[in-house]
């Protein structure tokens, strides 16, 4: 016969009790019927229960809330923010359109309460001058500027109102208090450019002449959802371009762009080139590297100068093409309008046919890398992951498939181990059973033909890879420049020479490789190899992806260094670089070379300098 376990029923007892108030304050806690509706819900205040909690202040703008029938939305469960005007706000703009409380139609409370609010928590220390980062119900963008009228400082939201509650927290999200009601722009960019003053009046000439409206009113009509960004520029914009009228602009754009010839499709054309799709305010620039135009294939190159967007900054041939900024001062800059948003820029951007020309492109030169503090800091090794950085994107096996930056800094004496151009690079493993592939989204190239060399630090055994590369572009179908095994790079020895002499550097360049890397004693490290991937042919101007898929299992990691884009018409040998990333030529004698020495001092005969002089 069992016995009777006493401490087993107190057990039992006390578990079902525990699980009974737990289920309590989950139904309580959790559930609340509205409207028929089951909602998540808190013992916190939701949103609808802040306006609730302040009657003299909010009440007005609860009540449309309630015609709009989306009361069951902000008292939900989720992340919301609420811009909620204040009473009298509500009473003068119900004044201003002729509509009363108990008479506005339930469509008309739905869009302006879709316009206030956001399906994400965003506090004010989240805001930045110019959009939020989400857009409201209503698909657009609301915008904030930080002011000061002298006495304060104070948060202006669209142009119209100021917060004058901030950051107030619900359960749901956050309500911040306006003084006005916000909507929805009315004004498109042609309204805005007809009404522009008269220091714009260059500008307003050649915007009626290119017709370019008739072109954005079609392909709204066919795409109603469709937005647009544009960029205006004032009389002493076109100044500094040396453009005072319609004719000195004409004359430049023949000159730009000779293969056109129609006056009308010139206009049209520069026009179109200061319009591209899609909304893009300032915080969108400053992380974005160009810009589709609506000229098919013209693009509009972005640069980020820390406290600037810049447009059109080129580096061609050691000649710097200053970029032109955003004048984030203007009252038209971040401007949102019915069909996108506006910006004014301080200087003159046209179309420019230029010719292929040479990149040297180091591949931890991304954005969010060379942001860092320590950024070529010697000692530096820092991890990304695959959503870290906007240019570099992989396919992940395990959490640990991570790109590492390091830099060891520039060797300050002759080594034969990682002489990398600024004495850093990315290393990670690229292999069939991890990191199955990796994608580069490349500099601007311009259209043209390129050889593609590969700078790396080689490794033997287990460390070979065979690798796959694919050049995308959007547009076009894919390039395929085929596969190379990693290997180490060829010396004088491989053709039988003593020297690395012009002779070597012929021969080794039609097995497809070259030296990258070059100091001054004429050492050039063999397992530092830059590897030719093949030809592509670039069609439009921008930046295009570089893709590469390995096609072997790989034990260890590789260090990646540059990747170079050579006009095939051009000498693929000259110029190298030393550590220091400067262009070395075949006549820079050796002093002028890293490490360097005294030019005064007359250099000693040396077999290995006998490509120059």
């Amino acid at each position: 016969m069992k016995r009777f376990n006493f401490k087993i029923l107190i057990h039992n007892l006390a578990f079902v009790s525990i699980l009974c108030v737990m289920l309590v304050f989950t139904f309580n806690a959790c559930e609340k019927d509205m409207a028929g509706k089951i909602y998540q819900v808190s013992d916190q205040q939701m949103i609808d229960e802040i306006l609730e909690a302040n009657p003299d202040e909010l009440s007005s703008f609860l009540k449309i809330i309630d015609i709009s029938g989306l009361r069951g939305t902000v008292h939900a469960y989720g992340t919301y923010t609420l811009f909620a005007p204040t009473n009298a706000a509500v009473d003068k703009y119900l004044s201003a359109n002729g509509l009363s409380l108990t008479s506005i139609p339930k469509e008309k409370a739905e869009e302006i309460v879709k316009y206030h609010l956001i399906a994400d928590t965003i506090s004010t220390s989240d805001f930045v001058d110019g959009r939020l980062p989400a857009a409201n119900f209503n698909k657009r963008y609301i915008t904030t500027k930080t002011l000061t009228d002298g006495t304060s400082v104070y948060i202006e939201v669209d142009r119209v109102a100021k917060i004058t509650r901030k950051d107030l927290r619900g359960a749901n999200g956050y309500v911040h208090v306006v003084d006005n009601v916000l909507a929805r722009a009315t004004k498109t960019i042609d309204d805005v450019i007809k009404s522009l003053p008269e220091n714009y009046s260059l500008w307003k000439e050649v915007y009626a002449a290119s017709k370019i409206n008739d072109y954005l009113t079609q392909l709204e009509a066919e795409n109603p959802e469709l937005v647009f960004t544009c960029f205006i520029q004032n009389n002493e914009a076109f100044a500094k371009a040396e453009i005072a009228d319609m004719q000195q602009l004409l004359a430049q754009l023949r000159t730009k762009t000779p293969d056109v010839t129609d006056e009308q499709t010139l206009l049209f054309n520069y026009m179109a080139y200061h319009i591209t799709k899609g909304f893009r305010y300032v915080v969108d620039l400053m992380n974005m590297s160009s810009l589709n135009t609506l000229v098919q294939g013209e693009v509009i190159v972005l640069k980020n100068n820390v406290t600037q967007v810049l447009l059109n900054e080129f580096l061609i041939g050691g000649v710097l093409e200053e970029g032109i900024p955003v004048n984030r001062d203007s009252e038209y800059t971040d401007m949102s309008v019915a069909n996108g948003v506006i910006h004014d820029i301080s200087g003159n951007i046209q179309i420019v046919k230029r010719s292929a020309f040479r990149i040297y492109w180091d591949l931890a030169e991304q954005p969010e890398i060379m942001a860092l503090k320590s950024f070529r800091r010697a000692g530096t090794n820092i991890y990304f992951s695959n959503t870290d950085m906007a240019g570099v994107k992989w396919e992940k096996t395990f959490t640990s498939d991570n790109i590492k930056y390091t830099c060891w800094g520039v060797p300050t004496s002759i080594n034969k181990d990682n002489n990398f151009i600024y004495g850093d690079a990315l290393e990670f493993r690229l292999s069939t059973n991890t990191m199955k592939w990796v994608e580069f989204t490349t500099p601007v190239l311009v259209p043209g033909t390129y050889k593609v060399w590969y700078s790396y630090r080689a490794l033997g055994g287990n460390g070979i890879q065979d690798l796959r590369t694919i050049f995308k572009q959007e547009g076009f179908e894919d390039q395929v420049l085929g596969v190379i095994t990693t290997t180490y790079n060829k010396t004088p020895a491989s053709y039988g020479l003593s020297n690395y002499s012009a002779e070597f550097f012929a021969k080794e360049l039609i097995d497809g490789f070259r030296h990258q890397q070059i100091n001054s004693k004429g050492f050039f490290d063999s397992a530092n190899t830059c590897q030719s991937l093949g030809i592509i042919q670039v069609f439009n101007t921008g930046q295009h992806v570089l893709r590469f898929e390995p096609l072997k299992s790989a034990q260890y990691t590789t260090k990646w260094d540059q990747v170079l884009f050579i006009p095939v018409d051009e000498d693929q040998n000259w110029p190298k670089q030393d550590l220091t990333g400067k262009m070395i030529y075949e006549e820079t004698p050796n002093c002028e070379i890293y490490p360097y020495s005294d030019c005064t001092v007359p250099e000693e005969p040396s077999e290995v300098r006998s490509w120059g002089k």
